[in-house]
């Protein structure tokens, strides 16, 4: 892509006052409430984030647009999984329709393919019958398939053996039919590559459904070890999430990924506990960690939770339904999530608030422990004025401002994180909601410190304008041939049709992004000695001065094991940085004016 972008600071903001937010989630998400008008939600300001700065600069990035669809909601939570490479081919699916929005009695699942000589055209959905929420995976066999929702009673199984047969349509086993399924999830795995791992909810109440097995919408899992023929565990509950544990789940707020035995769940919920489930043995045993406690278990809305006792409705943090994960090449265990903060305060409308304007991406690994995680990753501020400019946010089903995950490894071990932003500056045409970009960072030590996160769709290439929404990221979770793969939905504007954000119904268009993981990894900054002058060096009296700085430049310290400690700007002229607040050791300044990077090595004594 064409045109140089400057760089960005990271910097903690708040969102001005005067943005007061009387946002809805779709009443059919079980779960979600209606903010009422007469409640003042607004953003607090964020705690102090010493994380890394986003880069936006020219970007080595491979595109294509493989779909278009109207309907625009690619899903209300987590990522699905809808991108695979068998080394040979890729396939993609996407929730697709031509027609008007939410209705869409042509929806379904939307369907390219490329064999090495190009994409696919697409024309019309693959199945005879109206869907959605299509999960895409591949068997070692060679099975290719979908599991989607739609109008039979249970789960739809969608597949082929061979590119040149035609799709086979056939149901899960379930007995809850009566009930009905909603969105699923389906990875393969297996020792022998041929296993079929599914999770989805019964239908809510709000979406027509009944309380199932004590809860309102149901958490169940299926699993098959012969591509599909057969399934061992049919409607399977957990008693560590049956309701026991959990009144209910949201639509959308779980994912489920597998490689060989291995086999993860993770469920991102908002006023209950976030966990993950984990399995060694291909399914058939499970072990819990919870990666964020909820204060009260079993939560009942409008009872009201006040921690500190001083008779005010607390104002929660938990996650915003939003999360991934991942195996990396030691098996660990990583989960990331969008953060989100709740509020129950009226105790007699059975709903609860959540405010929009909550930023943060949220991370966890198993090294870390249970109960524990920390925000690797918060907005930038571009004017440096502590604000972000704007006067609304689109607020995908609840979905705060840094959310939408998704991971990649290569075979170096580094892991790589994709997730959606919202952008400072970029305003849509009707003058209402910010944009969002994607972004992607990478950690070289198995999470414990991340690199600088680079906007990795900084402009549309064939309008060249930055003005486009990007969203609904599905990472391929393996790097090949030195890239990270993934599709995502552009839009020109932002927010959804179906959620009543957007008035005007349009195509969407659905791509396929390769980004070269050395975008992540800075391999591509040049990054040379400066020809600035710092003095004193070493650092005794609490500030180093830089001379000789020929323009604008951002800056930012690091120790030598990558930790930021301190960002900022400099002008043209003589600069100084404070260091009283550093230890005595070795530092790193890097500065940049978005076309060149220089480091410079001084002392703390």
């Amino acid at each position: 892509m064409a045109g140089a972008l400057p760089l960005i600071a990271q910097q903690s903001v708040q969102i001005p006052a005067a943005l007061n937010f009387t946002k809805s989630v779709q009443p059919a998400i079980t779960g979600f409430e209606a903010v009422k008008a007469s409640e003042n939600v607004q953003r607090a300001p964020l705690k102090p984030f010493e994380g890394p700065r986003v880069i936006q600069k020219t970007m080595d990035l491979t595109e294509a647009i493989i779909g278009m669809s109207t309907y625009d909601l690619q899903t209300n939570g987590c990522n699905q999984n809808r991108l695979i490479y068998d080394g040979t081919t890729k396939a993609a699916t996407w929730t697709f329709s031509a027609q008007t929005p939410p209705g869409s009695p042509d929806r379904g699942t939307g369907y390219a393919w490329d064999d090495g000589s190009g994409w696919s055209t697409y024309e019309e959905r693959i199945e005879s019958i109206r869907t959605g929420w299509s999960s895409l995976f591949k068997t070692a066999g060679g099975r290719e398939a979908v599991i989607n929702h739609g109008t039979s009673a249970s789960f739809n199984f969608i597949y082929r053996d061979a590119p040149s047969d035609p799709w086979t349509e056939t149901v899960l086993p379930t007995v809850h039919e009566g009930v009905g399924l909603l969105w699923p999830r389906a990875v393969s795995g297996g020792a022998d590559g041929n296993s079929i791992h599914v999770i989805g909810i019964t239908t809510p109440s709000g979406n027509g459904g009944v309380e199932t097995l004590g809860q309102n919408g149901a958490l169940l899992y299926w699993r098959s070890s012969d591509q599909g023929a057969t399934w061992d565990i049919q409607d399977y509950q957990s008693p560590e999430w049956d309701a026991t544990q959990f009144l209910s789940y949201g639509g959308d707020s779980y994912t489920i990924i597998a490689e060989g035995d291995k086999v993860a769940i993770g469920v991102f919920n908002d006023l209950g506990d976030s966990f993950v489930m984990r399995s060694d043995d291909n399914g058939t045993t499970w072990t819990k960690t919870v990666i964020v406690d909820f204060p009260v278990d079993l939560y009942v809305m409008d009872t009201g939770i006040d921690e500190d006792g001083d008779g005010i409705a607390d104002t929660l943090t938990s996650s915003d339904n939003s999360g991934a994960l991942l195996f990396d090449n030691n098996g660990m265990l990583h989960a990331a999530f969008g953060n989100m903060r709740y509020l129950d305060a009226d105790l007699g409308d059975a709903n609860f608030s959540f405010f929009p304007g909550t930023s943060g991406l949220m991370y966890w690994n198993e090294d870390m422990g249970a109960g524990n995680n920390m925000m690797i990753a918060d907005l930038v501020d571009i004017g440096d004025d502590g604000f972000i400019f704007g006067t609304d946010f689109a607020g995908y089903n609840g979905k705060g401002l840094t959310s939408m995950p998704g991971f990649a490894k290569d075979a170096d071990g580094n892991v790589f994180l994709v997730y959606a932003a919202l952008m400072d500056d970029l305003i849509d045409g009707a003058g209402v909601y910010n944009y969002r970009h994607l972004h992607m960072m990478a950690s070289t030590d198995g999470g414990t410190s991340w690199l600088t996160p680079v906007d990795i769709t900084p402009i549309d290439p064939e309008e060249e304008t930055d003005l486009i929404e990007c969203i609904f990221p599905s990472v391929l979770s393996t790097v090949f041939n030195g890239s990270v793969a993934l599709t995502y939905s552009r839009d020109y504007d932002a927010g959804t049709v179906v959620q009543g954000d957007e008035t005007i119904d349009s195509d969407n268009s659905i791509i396929y992004l390769e980004v070269t993981t050395d975008e992540a990894l800075g391999l591509n900054e040049t990054a040379i000695a400066s020809p600035f002058t710092l003095y004193p060096n070493p650092s005794i009296d609490g500030v180093i001065f830089v001379d000789g700085v020929d323009g604008n430049y951002q800056y930012i310290v690091t120790d030598m094991l990558g930790k930021v400690t301190a960002q900022g700007r400099m002008i043209a002229g003589l600069n100084n940085i404070r260091t009283s607040n550093l230890e005595t050791g070795m530092y790193l300044l890097n500065f940049s004016n978005g076309v060149n990077t220089y480091v410079e090595k001084f002392m703390v004594k």
